[in-house]
C-alpha cells in the first residue's frame, strides 16, 4: 500500500510538472496572435479599398470608351463604312480589359457589326454578358440629334482581380517576414525583461525555501517584479526576525528549565521579555495572601542611591492596581 502510494504521488508531480507552461510563451501568443489578426484585418481591409478603388476606374475608363465609341462610330456607321467601324473596335480591343463590343440597332437589340477578343471569340454575346464577372457599358450612337445606332462595351474584372490576388500575396509575404522578425525579437525580450527576472526570484525562494536567508534579494527594478522582489526581501526579514525571537525564546526556556530559585526565575523572564519588547523598565508583580500586589522582579536593576524603587501596590490602587482587579490592558 505504501508503494502505491509513493508512485501515484510521483504520477501526480510529474503530471504537474508537464502541465507547467511558461509565462513568456503565454506573453508572446498573445501578443504575436493579436498583431496576427491586426495584420489579417489590415491585408482585408486593403484588399477591399483595392478592389473598390480598381473597379471604380475600370468602369468609369469603360464608360468613357463608350462615348469615345459613340463619337468615333458615327460617320462609319452612317456612311456604312465597315472598314472604319473594323478600325474603331481594333483600336478599342488594344485596352485588354475590354473583351468585346458591338453596335445595336437604335431601337432593337439586332447586332449590326461585332467584335471579340479571341480567346472568347467562340462564345455567344449574349453569354458573355450573364458572366459575372463581366460587365457593360452601353452608348447611343447619335446623327444630328437624332439616335441612329447603339454600342456596347463588355469590359472584364479578371485584371483587377489578378491584381489584388497578387497585392494580397505580397502583403502575405511581407506579414510572415514582419511576423519572423517580430517573434525573434519579442521572444528575446521576454526572455529578458520576465523570464530572467522571474527565475532569478524562483531561485531566491528556493533558497529560502532551503533555509538560506543570508542571500541578497534584488530589489532595485521600478516595476511590477521589482515590487515583487521587495515583497520576496520583507518576507525573509520577517522569517530571520521569527527565528532570532525563537532562539531567544528557546534559551530563556533553557534557561529557566535548569533555575530552580523563584525570584532568579522571575528576574530572568522580565529581562527576556524587556529587551525583546524595547522598554525602559518592566516590573511583575505577584499576588499575596493578604490580597496585594507585591513586587518580585524587575528591569533594569535599579542603583541603591535610587529612591523611588518599585512598590507594592493594592487591588484597584494606582494604574497596576486597577489593571490587576480588570485583567485589561490600560493604554496610558
Amino acid at each position: 500500500m505504501i508503494r502505491s502510494g509513493m508512485c501515484l504521488a510521483i504520477g501526480c508531480n510529474m503530471k504537474q510538472t508537464k502541465a507547467r507552461k511558461s509565462i513568456v510563451t503565454l506573453f508572446n501568443s498573445f501578443i504575436l496572435t493579436g498583431i496576427v489578426l491586426g495584420l489579417i484585418a489590415f491585408s482585408v481591409m486593403i484588399g477591399m479599398y483595392n478592389y473598390r478603388t480598381s473597379m471604380q476606374d475600370l468602369t468609369s475608363k469603360v464608360s468613357k470608351y463608350a462615348s469615345l465609341a459613340a463619337i468615333s462610330l458615327r460617320e462609319p456607321i452612317w456612311n456604312y463604312d465597315e472598314t472604319a467601324v473594323s478600325s474603331v473596335f481594333t483600336a478599342i480591343l488594344l485596352d485588354k480589359d475590354v473583351v468585346a463590343i458591338r453596335v445595336l440597332g437604335a431601337t432593337d437589340d439586332k447586332t449590326t457589326s461585332e467584335k471579340k477578343r479571341e480567346a472568347v471569340e467562340k462564345t455567344d454575346f449574349a453569354e458573355l454578358l450573364k458572366d459575372p464577372h463581366h460587365f457593360n457599358n452601353l452608348a447611343e450612337i447619335a446623327k444630328d440629334g437624332k439616335a441612329i445606332a447603339r454600342v456596347q462595351i463588355v469590359a472584364s474584372s479578371a485584371r483587377v482581380r489578378e491584381s489584388i490576388r497578387e497585392t494580397t500575396m505580397l502583403i502575405a509575404g511581407f506579414s510572415a517576414g514582419f511576423m519572423a522578425i517580430l517573434s525573434v525579437f519579442i521572444w528575446g525580450m521576454g526572455k529578458r525583461v520576465l523570464a530572467r527576472p522571474i527565475r532569478t526570484l524562483r531561485d531566491s525562494a528556493d533558497r529560502l525555501a532551503d533555509g538560506d536567508l543570508d542571500q541578497v534579494i534584488q530589489t532595485g527594478r521600478n516595476d511590477e517584479l521589482g515590487a515583487l522582489a521587495g515583497s520576496f526581501d520583507k518576507m525573509r526579514n520577517a522569517i530571520r526576525k521569527k527565528l532570532a525571537d525563537l532562539a531567544t525564546l528557546n534559551s530563556a526556556g533553557e534557561k529557566l528549565a535548569g533555575i530552580h530559585d523563584q525570584v532568579l526565575a522571575l528576574e530572568t523572564a522580565i529581562d527576556v521579555m524587556s529587551r525583546q519588547t524595547n522598554v525602559a523598565r518592566g516590573s511583575i508583580y505577584l499576588l499575596d495572601k493578604d490580597g496585594s500586589l507585591k513586587l518580585s522582579a524587575y528591569s533594569p536593576k535599579y542603583d541603591s542611591e535610587v529612591d523611588h524603587m518599585p512598590k507594592s501596590f493594592s487591588m484597584n490602587e494606582g494604574i497596576v492596581g486597577k489593571v490587576a482587579q480588570s485583567g485589561k490592558i490600560c493604554f496610558v
